[in-house]
């Protein structure tokens, strides 16, 4: 059974120009657009690793400006 509040035909208003489709297109994301989450602790010389996140890890400051650069 069809819905008759179901338009038959699909008009396309936001799509007839080229701007107007770019502008309401999907959002596409890029590894280039990630940020990486860098946690610093008190304490020296630590580097312990989030169990929630693999491969991140809570670093003391002078670790943290190593893998900074």
């Amino acid at each position: 059974m069809s819905n008759p509040a179901f338009p038959v035909m699909r008009m396309r208003r936001l799509r007839s120009t080229d701007r107007m489709r770019r502008m309401v297109s999907e959002t596409r994301l890029h590894r280039d657009d990630l940020v990486l989450p860098m946690f610093v602790c008190e304490g020296h010389d630590i580097r312990r690793e989030i169990s929630s996140m693999p491969g991140v890890f809570q670093l003391s400051v002078e670790n943290l400006v190593v893998d900074a650069r």
